[in-house]
Order: structure tokens, then sequence, then C-alpha cells
């Protein structure tokens, strides 16, 4: 599979709606573009909600050892925020929400980026997770997002992460897309599937199945 990021990128960010079916296979594919691009990973760091079901999503065959972790939840009033727009956008065709999707791209990537300090729970799941990177005798490992928009909390996790281990160990990111051009982000992913793309997946707010 030819990544994405190797293809021409235009200003209108293309919408692309990913089915539960369509994961698994995106899954293996980015396994596949570590694997083709000589990084081989032991073990691997799903970044929740997003990151973690990419991480599920890998195939069984590639046998690795794999972890969670979570830069946030959302306190009571933004899931309060988050269900109302779900219950409005799903009552709205594909096209009207990827014109949303894209408006609201644009106008994110006009603020200026700056990468959250770790939560304490944060820090607490990779202070745990880099022990048993260590106890395990790991050296390769990859952190794992579904989408890299600013970059922020994927540039949290790997500078968090990278502090906590050893500097024998070979640590990169992998992510399905990475939404901002190299200048407006925090952090550009070591692998990624599709460039300057925007995905709509199963546990997106405007997901109502792969057809409108």
């Amino acid at each position: 599979m030819t990544p994405a990021a190797d293809r021409p990128t235009t200003l209108l960010k293309p919408v692309v709606t990913v089915s539960d079916e369509r994961l698994q296979v995106l899954g293996a594919a980015l396994v596949d573009l570590m694997h083709d691009q000589g990084f081989v990973p032991e073990a691997v760091v799903g970044i929740e909600t997003g990151g973690l079901k990419v991480v599920e999503a890998m195939p069984k065959h590639a046998r690795l050892i794999a972890w969670s972790c979570r830069l946030q939840r959302p306190g009571t009033e933004r899931r309060k925020q988050a269900l109302v727009r779900r219950k409005l956008l799903c009552h709205l065709p594909y096209s009207l929400t990827n014109l949303f999707r894209v408006f609201e791209d644009w106008l994110k990537g006009r603020k200026a980026v700056s990468v959250p300090p770790p939560t304490a729970t944060l820090a607490d799941e990779l202070d745990r997770i880099s022990t048993e990177i260590d106890r395990l005798g790991i050296r390769r490992v990859a952190v794992i997002d579904d989408a890299a928009d600013s970059g922020a909390t994927l540039a949290c996790v790997m500078g968090c992460l990278r502090e906590r281990l050893p500097k024998s160990v070979d640590l990169r990111s992998a992510v399905l897309t990475a939404t901002r051009a190299p200048e407006q982000a925090a952090i550009t992913p070591d692998f990624r599937l599709f460039n300057l793309t925007l995905l709509r997946f199963p546990w997106s707010l405007d997901y109502k199945g792969p057809y409108d």
C-alpha cells in the first residue's frame, strides 16, 4: 500500500468515512507500513479513545504487547455538549457534515498550538508502562493515535514517555491520518497512512454508518 503521505496534497482536505470493517484493514495497513519502513514494534501504546481502538484493530498475528493511556477525561458538561452535538449531526447528510468538518479544521488550524502538560493520571499510566517496558526488555515501541490534528496530545504523550524510557528504546509515533502540515502541528508522526485527510471514525460524533 502506498502511504497517502506520499501523495500530492490540496488546499481542500478530503473527508473519508471509516467503517468498522475498514478500520480493521487500516489497522493492519499501519502495521505493514511500519514494517515496510524498517520499524518492527514489539509493543504499542494506544492513546484513548481513538488510538486504543486502532490498536485493537491491529492483526493478532503481529503479536504486539499493548497498553493504553489517556491525557484527560471530558467533564460532565463537555459530555452533555457532545451528546447534543451527536444528536444534531446524525440528522444531517454527510455532504453537510463534511463541510462542517473542513470549516472546523480550518478554524482550528489558525490557532497557535501548545502542548498541554501531562495530567497526574497520564503520568501514573506512563510510569507503569515504562516500568513494564524495562522489565520485559522491550526495545521498540510505537505510540498509536487515530489522528494527529494539532499533534498536541501525541507530542505530550511522546515527550512524557521518552523521559521515562532508556535512550536504547526506539520510540516512534504512528497514526492513521495527519491532518495538518508540519509547520502547523506540534509533532509530525513517524508513520501515517493518510496526509491532510479528515477521517470520520465509528466513534466520531457525526458517524452514522459507512453510507449516508
